[in-house]
Parts: C-alpha cells; structure tokens; sequence
C-alpha cells in the first residue's frame, strides 16, 4: 500500500498495515518503489513528530493515528502485546501523585443577616440586602 503525503499529495512510502502501530516510528515504513532500490522516506528511529516528506518538507502526516494511503485514509489501532506477566498488588504504601490534580476550589460565600440567604460575591449581597429595605 502506497502512503501519501497529506500535504504535497506524493507517494512517500509503502507500508503494510499490520506493520504499523501507535507510536509511528520509521522503521514502520519502507522505500516508496522497492523496484527501484530507493532508501527508505526515514530513519529507523524517527519519530512522528520528526517525520518530514522528501518532496515538501513538511510532516507528511497530520494525525498521529493514521496516514493517508493509495486506498484511502488508513486509521491506527493502538498495539495491544498480550502477556502472561501478572503484575504484584499495590503496596499499602504507594502514594498517588496528584501534581496535575486540581483541587476543588471553594468560593467565599456572604450571608445575609436578615433572611440567612447565601451570595458568592459582595456585590451580590449588597445587592439582596437592598430587598430588606422596602
């Protein structure tokens, strides 16, 4: 299967989708026209992010997930590896980090005095303690 730059719109590579999973390295894809003997569009260890056409420049693929092919846009399954690997219990001391967790944050309330009505701003109790007045 030929893969296209999504950009220029030429045959960059071939590829067989069974050979191609989530991360998208080089080595995933082969020499455009083998025929030919062309060297292949990346390095083995290229990275997406690093990946850029031979004719544009430019990162032939705008989806980490997928590329668009000679027979359409082919999408990317995540590789499941299958193991007999049980991992051990979690320690009764392990601790989640929670450095990107954010805490809920309480806003201050106001209460009036008359009635016990709650607002969340000052403004907004000034505001209700004007009802009192009439």
């Amino acid at each position: 299967m030929k893969v296209i730059c999504e950009i220029c719109n030429e045959v960059i590579a071939q590829v067989e989708p069974g050979d191609v999973f989530i991360p998208m390295l080089g080595k995933m894809f082969k020499a455009p026209d083998s025929f030919h003997g062309y060297d292949p569009p990346f390095l083995p260890d290229t990275e997406w992010e690093d990946m850029r056409c031979g004719y544009c420049n430019q990162r032939p693929f705008t989806e980490r997930d997928g590329f668009l092919t000679d027979e359409g846009y082919i999408k990317i399954e995540p590789k499941v590896v299958e193991t007999d690997v049980i991992p051990s219990s979690v320690p009764e001391d392990f601790e989640v980090k929670t450095d990107n967790v954010q805490e809920e944050k309480t806003l201050p309330e106001y209460k009036c005095d008359v009635c016990g009505r709650v607002c969340n701003s000052k403004a907004g109790l000034g505001a209700h303690r004007r009802t009192h007045k009439k």
